[in-house]
């Protein structure tokens, strides 16, 4: 089976996420990350109670409107955090497209063989026999062809023609794990 493709800047940012949030040290990135927030509003909303139970306050308008204000404004971090890393991802490859350096090839074939997958690129060939796959994860939009825990194939699902089945049946038989 052969796939001619081409990959945007959306696929490789889904890529990025998907690579960060499987291997330990992107999990716990994120979750740093995303908990700091919170966790600093949460110390402050606790300061701001304890120095109100005290009788100091640290605001003149009423004290409870800004402990309501942080404590909302953690929860809105918590959910938010990854759509601006999504956003930062973004804006760099737009950068990166900008000074002619990307870091994905846009152009791509990949050949799924009976012992082996070939990526074919504008500059490089990659030759990978079905034991040395990682795994294998299928999102929404893509199958990722993991060849390490941060690198692999990226293959949207819309260049596949419908036969997105056919693809994860036959790499199966091949005996690649296979995360959906």
């Amino acid at each position: 089976m052969k796939y001619v493709y081409r990959n945007t800047k959306e696929d490789y940012v889904e890529f990025n996420m998907v690579v960060s949030s499987n291997t330990k040290p992107g999990k716990r990135n994120m979750f740093i990350n995303r908990m700091i927030m919170p966790i600093l509003f949460y110390i402050f909303v606790m300061a701001g109670i304890i120095l109100h139970v005290t009788e100091i306050h640290f605001f003149k308008i009423s004290d409870l409107i800004y402990y309501v204000l942080f404590a909302l404004l953690a929860i809105f971090w918590f959910f938010y955090y990854p759509y601006l890393v999504k956003r930062s991802m973004s804006k760099n490859l737009d950068k990166m497209s900008k000074q002619g350096k990307m870091p994905y090839n846009k152009e791509l074939s990949i050949e799924l063989l009976d012992d082996k997958i070939i990526e074919n690129s504008e500059m490089s060939q990659v030759v990978l026999p079905y034991t040395e796959v990682y795994k294998i994860i299928k999102t929404e939009n893509l199958i990722i062809v993991m060849n390490s825990v941060v690198s692999g194939f990226i293959v949207p699902i819309r260049c596949l023609n419908g036969d997105e089945i056919k693809v994860l049946e036959f790499l199966k038989e091949k005996g690649c794990k296979i995360i959906q």
